[in-house]
């Protein structure tokens, strides 16, 4: 970010006047001519994809912030950490609803013979 608020590409990306944030202004030249240095990565969500990834938070449009990503404080960048991605939920079905009509349950189950009786 320092490479770029310094150049000719400050219309594109730059800190906030606090230095706890960074916008990005230009996604276009910014994704072709800033992120090339230090990542490959061509597309822009894939770009603000990590940005959550690493617990930055998109304060509003391409504005993000994050509490150890501050201009200057290069120590403050080695505690950032990589967020754990979640399990995608397994949808649970509820027991009356029409997909689950069909499936075997306790209802149709004959314990008696082990084996489920005839639907419907």
């Amino acid at each position: 970010l320092k490479y770029a608020s310094d150049s000719s590409y400050s219309s594109a990306v730059s800190w906030s006047s606090d230095g706890r944030s960074f916008a990005i202004y230009n996604t276009n030249i910014f994704m072709q001519h800033v992120v090339p240095r230090n990542f490959k990565l061509t597309k822009f969500r894939s770009f603000t994809r990590q940005l959550n990834n690493w617990g930055f938070t998109n304060l509003y449009e391409n504005v993000w912030r994050h509490k150890y990503f501050i201009r200057g404080n290069t120590d403050g960048l080695q505690l950032l950490r990589r967020v754990q991605i979640k399990e995608p939920s397994k949808r649970k079905i509820p027991e009356n609803s029409a997909q689950n009509k069909d499936q075997p349950n306790e209802e149709n189950f004959s314990a008696s013979r082990g084996q489920y009786l005839p639907l419907g």
